[in-house]
């Protein structure tokens, strides 16, 4: 058994050039904390983490670090609201990181469950050409091994 059989075809990839609205709008769609993001010759670029996302409707002082009493900063729905607003324009190009891993369709499942015990997220599948092929997480390795068993 390889990677390939893992692959979640619900996942659809973002292009660089869709907007941050449009990833909103994805994200709601599935149960993933990254999607993936490809140019207009699907060539894989890189992970869109949802938690960067959400860095964009945090004031700058909220995202110094972590233990710091943001007592003084007050938002309410509707100025979370204007504030997604205000981004949903902007490219997701802007907000894309690099894959800590890349498999290969022919990658080993047991290499790609030690990676997702060991804490990765989300694992793209890319072809030698560097085209997206697909992404898998852990759910995905759980639903193909349910679906075989009781398929």
């Amino acid at each position: 058994m390889d990677v390939a059989d893992f692959i979640n075809p619900q996942i659809k990839p973002l292009r660089d050039t869709d907007t941050i609205g449009d990833a909103v709008r994805e994200a709601l769609t599935g149960s993933v904390r990254d999607l993936p993001v490809v140019d207009g010759a699907r060539r894989f670029v890189g992970m869109l983490r949802i938690e960067d996302m959400l860095s964009k409707l945090l004031p700058a002082g909220a995202l110094i670090g972590i233990g710091m009493d943001l007592g003084f900063v007050h938002l309410d729905l509707a100025s979370l609201q204007e504030k997604l607003r205000a981004v949903e324009a902007h490219p997701v190009r802007d907000l894309v990181v690099r894959a800590e891993h890349l498999l290969r369709p022919d990658t080993s499942a047991l290499e790609a469950i030690l990676l997702l015990q060991r804490g990765a997220r989300s694992l793209p599948v890319v072809d030698a050409g560097g085209m997206l092929v697909g992404v898998i997480g852990p759910r995905d390795v759980f639903r193909t091994l349910h679906t075989a068993r009781n398929g």
